[in-house]
């Protein structure tokens, strides 16, 4: 099924299974707009 609502855009389902506090931290550079005040950048994540 083509999800056109959701093209072009960083969308994520799952579970977060450690690292909440970085996902909390994360949430604090973003904005009403939906883009983020710094740049983010996952790095060594092994697992998205």
């Amino acid at each position: 099924v083509k999800t056109s609502w959701l093209d072009g855009k960083h969308v994520v389902f799952g579970q977060v299974i450690e690292g909440m506090d970085v996902v909390k931290k994360i949430e604090g550079f973003g904005s009403q707009s939906g883009k983020t005040s710094k740049k983010i950048v996952v790095a060594d994540c092994n697992q998205l």
